[in-house]
């Protein structure tokens, strides 16, 4: 019989498919709500020996967690579907394609104090900075990556990307 512990299936690369450890963080979330009847309407009927279990599990089933999210990006990449999700683009930020030049056009038109105290501004902070007037000024000097895969419901408002096998249909 398998005995899931955070230590011992923290490295496990079947922790998305492995029924011990399902069971295990489903019986440690489950605990007190076994009953929903019983507790209906009454949020404040979880023991703390319930909180203090999950708790105590938490890296756990962050672990089982994560490795099922992995596995879903990794299967929504390669085309399957999973109902109610999407991939999507993570969340990107600005970023200098070239920091000496912005850092020389900022010097000439700005105080050094006051975009450079300890290191560059984010593009982001300089396009502040410089106004709505001036932002052709930098408009050479940042990017926004390519944000990585992200699987999110299809509330989110972000536009759905195509998995990898949508690249293989446009060479055809």
């Amino acid at each position: 019989p398998f005995n899931p512990t955070a230590k011992g299936c923290k490295w496990c690369l079947h922790q998305y498919d492995c029924i011990a450890l399902r069971e295990h963080v489903e019986n440690t979330i489950a605990g007190d709500f076994e009953n929903l009847e019983a507790i209906d309407g009454q949020a404040d009927k979880v023991s703390n020996e319930h909180i203090k279990r999950i708790l105590d599990n938490m890296d756990l089933i962050n672990g089982f967690l994560k490795a099922i999210q992995q596995v879903a990006v990794e299967r929504a990449m390669r085309g399957d579907k999973i109902e109610g999700y999407k991939l999507v683009e993570a969340r990107k930020n600005k970023a200098w394609t070239n920091t000496d030049r912005a850092y020389d056009v900022l010097k000439d038109k700005f105080d050094e104090d006051d975009f450079a105290p300890r290191k560059l501004i984010t593009p982001t902070q300089a396009l502040k900075l410089v106004g709505k007037k001036n932002e052709s000024l930098l408009d050479d000097l940042w990017t926004v990556p390519q944000g990585e895969p992200v699987l999110v419901t299809f509330s989110d408002k972000r536009p759905e990307i195509g998995s990898i096998c949508d690249d293989f249909n446009d060479i055809s």
